[in-house]
Order: C-alpha cells, then sequence, then structure tokens
C-alpha cells in the first residue's frame, strides 16, 4: 500500500490488481507472480492522472509493515 498527496489517481496496472480509495492505494500480485524468492523482487506498473500537484507518494507498506521508498 502507499499513499498519494495530491490526488493522483490509478488508472491502468500491470502485473498487479490496485484499488485505491481516497489517497490510499493497495496493489496486490496477480496469481502468476505471487511467489517470491528470498533476495527476490517484484515489479508492477501503473498510468495514473493528477490535478494540481504531483508529489511523491508516501507511507509504503508491504504486507502491511512499514517500508522504505524506494
Amino acid at each position: 500500500t502507499w499513499t498519494f498527496p495530491d490526488g493522483q489517481h490509478i488508472g491502468q496496472t500491470w502485473d498487479a490488481t490496485a484499488h485505491q480509495t481516497g489517497a490510499q492505494v493497495t496493489a496486490e500480485a496477480k496469481s502468476y507472480n505471487r511467489s517470491v524468492a528470498a533476495q527476490g523482487t517484484i515489479a508492477f506498473g501503473f498510468v495514473g492522472t493528477h490535478d494540481g500537484g504531483n508529489g511523491a507518494p508516501r507511507a509504503f507498506r508491504l504486507n502491511g509493515e512499514p517500508c522504505a521508498n524506494g
């Protein structure tokens, strides 16, 4: 999950399913990439829109635990 600061909205996604409620976005891996090996990585993408500012997302969490932006 993460939070958008400036009214951004998720549009088209790939390799994940995203849901947005207000500023908070939750992304869930697609069935074909849910398993990640130790020290492995996973990536997904999205097209978004915004009105006005376009600040960086914040308050990232992975499996409910806070994580560093990056």
